[in-house]
């Protein structure tokens, strides 16, 4: 594959890799791309949630099982569009292999891995990043909402997702993990929320959402941007999203 200006984001999962995987994967991307290694399909959950990180390639070398479930989670829950490709071994079947594709996993390659093979697999990505095909989420959202009802949550984090963004969760107060993180949007459901995040510093587009229309003054002050009503729909969050990136 040859070498372009930007960096190729590829996450490698699996207990048996070694750096002689990383090597060939490295060597395959035309030493053009950012390699993340974990050993387990839970750590790719963690990645998403805790650091909302996005990758254009994700290749899974666990057992057919865990692949399944990994890639369903990623593709209905999480809304990932970028390539998944699993490898199998050799004493895996055409099913389980079959199995895989119809979870969502783009390509299944069998052990051993080759530069060959995995040329293939930059290839078959180049393409589907040109096209549209594969994508990362081009947005980091953070919802900061502390009432007990997590219906709200539920909500605006799957219309996020559906729209191409990784949220973030707050119920009571930042982590220090979120502390760290640029994010490109955030919503919050009281005032006093809305001036707790920009005391610490964050200059993000914040929307505030609330019932309450006499509310809307408060949240102003507290430096929101932008006011919903509650329930927000995916026609009124587009035009949101739309200007992030102008």
């Amino acid at each position: 594959m040859a070498s372009s200006s930007k960096k190729i984001d590829v996450l490698l999962v699996g207990h048996v890799v070694d750096g002689n995987y990383e090597k060939l994967i490295a060597r395959a991307g035309g030493n053009n791309i950012n390699l993340k290694v974990v050993k387990t399909v839970d750590h790719v959950m963690m990645e998403h949630l805790l650091t909302l990180a996005s990758y254009d390639l994700i290749i899974l070398m666990v057992t057919v099982k865990n692949g399944i479930k990994v890639t369903r989670d990623l593709r209905e829950e999480y809304h990932i569009k970028s390539m998944i490709v699993a490898v199998t071994s050799e004493g895996d079947t055409d099913k389980q292999r079959s199995d895989l594709i119809k979870a969502g996993v783009n390509q299944c390659e069998v052990m051993p891995l080759t530069n060959g093979k995995m040329e293939s697999v930059f290839n078959k990505l180049k393409t589907g990043m040109g096209n549209g095909t594969f994508k990362k989420h081009f947005f980091k959202a953070l919802i900061v909402d502390d009432n007990r009802d997590d219906a709200f949550r539920r909500h605006h984090e799957k219309l996020i997702r559906k729209a191409g963004g990784l949220v973030s969760l707050s119920i009571i107060t930042l982590t220090a993990v979120q502390l760290q993180i640029s994010y490109d949007l955030i919503l919050v459901t009281k005032a006093s929320k809305a001036k707790e995040v920009r005391d610490k510093g964050f200059t993000s587009i914040m929307a505030g959402v609330t019932s309450s229309k006499e509310q809307f003054t408060a949240f102003f002050e507290a430096g929101v941007d932008h006011m919903f009503s509650e329930n927000i729909t995916m026609e009124k969050l587009l035009p949101l999203i739309n200007n992030l990136n102008n």
